[in-house]
């Protein structure tokens, strides 16, 4: 091995030549060397040589026959390498390797290595094909010109990129195919992500089919790829069947920010027999979703003729019918023209469907729910199928919302309603199975109906939706979590006393709520189960419903607006009767000044964080609880950081931010 590095100037270079079992060179820094000549080796790795300019191989063959390891960085005056240069002559001369079949192709070129990175070499032309064989466990290509920024390896992952050099918007078009990337190599390749290639403009779908293996493909921010039209030759039945192991193995599609029409993407389904996971965001230019009908072998657009005017609108996405039994999660967002063409019993045939997103595709829900009645304001029911165990929705633009299930079977754990202004009315009769429930900027909602129905529901959040004026909670016995949020109208939660499991809680910025839980105070206490509790409003903690906080360990006091700069005697003593509270955070009470005087009186406090409370200059007089393990001061006064930072006793963790 040989191993030069930060030589200086005066530096003799040996004639590597000479030393016949030499396997590793490794050159770094060395400034002033402008040409190396390369034996036979087993690695070879040049780095940070700026005035190299020529690498050439005393016997190519040989070099070429040994190499397993090649790394070349940072080497911006290189521009001849023979090895690469040469690259394109061992494919046409076989008898350079006599004895041996290697057939056609480029499987003569660098038969044995396993790793090749070439970074930041701007002038280094690599017109041979990568990878250059199914064994690469390492590849990394970057700063080269005419090849995008490549990372991965031929059996694992492979990562492209615009080349760093040029960046995301060179003005030259690219197209990958097999003039560029020996997709016959990667057929052992699991997963594929193409990301913000503004100029690539196509992948030669032949060259894609080669992906046996691939199992995940990602298509991120490539407004160009895919967005021309399809060839008819790539339509008909021949080719159908020609191609059709090709993607046989891909269970994850996730395309975001491209440009790719619904004929390319319905051409992809078509041959991702087994496909899992659709993703789709970001594609305003889908407009139609259909699911083939049953009758047919193929897609509608599929089987029309060869003329690529009669494919199909561009906006037409298909999906085979094959899929409705194999996808588990379909998630669409941002295709705010997109609609949903067929009846609607149809897209509850998802026979294996477990998770449904739909966010900003406010004419895809439209078209999925149907009204109840003759009347436009009647109730619009949307049947799903019965195996979904996820859905999450936003941008809904009617004012009621009945789920349903197909059998009336439901396995709905978890469903999100965000962002829907103009809902009023949400039905939950039929989500007998629901554990978690989330309702989040839902502004006209007024009412949620069938909240008897949730018997499992384990998870509430209700959060700005300021319309809302009661929650029946009677029938929630298995709640353990609870958080209200900027719910401005909400004055009553009827049947809170039934939460005998509820563990964590939280109630903030709905003015509402403390008038009526002062008048619970008396025939209710909080369950002793409750372990976190998160306010703005210190009141609370004085209500008799608060008297059997006997496992309380989290108390989160959060913009305490009410009251002046200190708490009152009140307010201080139950504080002091939480005798197991482990964690207390002040957070943002920028009218607080001063912390509890009798702070050191907890017994069992752990972690007391004060985050953006400007206000307060200094811990309490009579200092800390000796128990506890760690202060968090963020964003606060530089008085009380000051003094944090002079605390030096043991145990004791002091966390700040700069």
């Amino acid at each position: 091995m040989v191993n030069l590095e930060d030589c200086g100037e005066r530096l003799i270079f040996p004639s590597l030549e000479r030393l016949p079992f030499l396997t590793t060179i490794k050159l770094s820094n060395l400034r002033k060397i402008r040409e190396v000549l390369v034996p036979s080796l087993q690695e070879l790795i040049l780095v940070e040589m700026p005035e190299l300019e020529r690498c050439t191989c005393t016997s190519l063959g040989d070099l070429n026959s040994s190499l397993r390891v090649l790394e070349i960085r940072s080497c911006p005056a290189l521009k001849v390498f023979d090895l690469f240069e040469k690259g394109h002559n061992f494919a046409e001369q076989p008898s350079l390797f006599e004895g041996h079949n290697y057939g056609t192709g480029w499987k003569l070129w660098l038969p044995g290595l396993r790793v090749l990175i070439v970074i930041n070499c701007p002038h280094l032309l690599m017109p041979c094909l990568l990878p250059h064989s199914t064994n690469v466990s390492r590849l990394h290509i970057d700063g080269v010109p005419t090849l995008l920024k490549m990372e991965g390896s031929s059996t694992e992952k492979l990562e492209i990129s615009p080349n760093s050099r040029s960046g995301e918007n060179s003005g030259e078009t690219l197209r990958l195919d097999g003039k560029i990337l020996a997709f016959h190599n990667w057929g052992d390749l699991k997963s594929l992500s193409i990301s913000f290639c503004g100029n690539l403009t196509s992948i030669s779908f032949r060259s894609l089919n080669q992906l046996f293996s691939l199992r995940d493909l990602r298509i991120v921010g490539c407004r160009k790829l895919f967005s021309s039209d399809v060839r008819p030759e790539l339509t008909d039945e021949y080719a159908i069947g020609a191609y059709r192991f090709g993607l046989r193995c891909l269970r994850s599609l996730y395309i975001s920010s491209s440009g790719i029409t619904g004929k390319w993407l319905s051409l992809m389904l078509q041959h991702a027999q087994i496909l899992k996971e659709l993703c789709l965001n970001d594609c305003p230019q889908f407009t139609q979703l259909q699911i083939e009908e049953e009758e047919n072998s193929q897609p509608n657009f599929i089987s029309a003729p060869e003329t690529s005017s009669s494919w199909g609108p561009d906006g037409l996405l298909c999906i085979p019918l094959n899929l409705t039994s194999s996808l588990e999660k379909i998630a669409i967002s941002r295709s705010p023209y997109l609609r949903f063409y067929g009846k609607k019993e149809d897209f509850a045939g998802f026979t294996s469907l477990q998770e449904l997103i739909i966010r900003c595709c406010p004419g895809l829900l439209s078209s999925l729910v149907h009204n109840d009645g003759n009347d436009v304001q009647a109730n619009r029911t949307w049947l799903l199928p019965q195996p979904l165990g996820q859905v999450v929705i936003s941008h809904y633009d009617h004012k009621t919302l009945s789920l349903c299930f197909m059998g009336n079977l439901t396995c709905l754990k978890k469903l999100e309603v965000l962002e829907s202004p103009g809902l009023e009315s949400l039905q939950l009769h039929s989500c007998t199975s629901l554990e978690d429930l989330r309702i989040r900027e839902c502004k006209q909602l007024a009412t949620v109906k069938g909240m008897q129905s949730l018997v499992n529901l384990m998870n509430l959040e209700v959060q700005e939706n300021p319309s809302l004026v009661s929650l029946q909670l009677h029938s929630c016995r298995s709640l353990e979590d609870l958080r209200i949020e900027k719910c401005e109208s909400l004055i009553a939660l009827e049947g809170l006393q039934s939460l005998v499991n509820l563990r964590n809680l939280a109630l903030l910025n709905s003015p509402g709520l403390p008038p009526y839980l002062e008048r619970l105070s008396g025939h209710y206490e909080l369950g002793p189960r409750l372990e976190s509790l998160h306010i703005d409003d210190l009141s609370l903690l004085t209500m008799s419903l608060c008297n059997g906080l006997t496992c309380l360990q989290c108390l989160r006091l959060e913009k305490l607006e009410q009251g002046g700069t200190r708490l009152t005697d009140e307010q201080e003593r139950a504080l002091l009767l939480l005798r197991s509270l482990q964690n207390l955070e002040f957070d943002d009470c920028f009218n607080l000044v001063h912390l509890p005087v009798r702070l050191h009186s907890l017994p069992s406090l752990k972690t007391l964080s004060i985050v953006c409370c400007d206000d307060i200059p200094r811990l309490p007089k009579k200092g800390l609880p000796s128990s506890l393990e760690r202060l968090v001061i963020y964003d606060c006064s530089t008085e009380l950081r000051e003094q944090c930072e002079s605390l030096t006793r043991g145990k004791l963790r002091v966390v700040m931010n700069d």
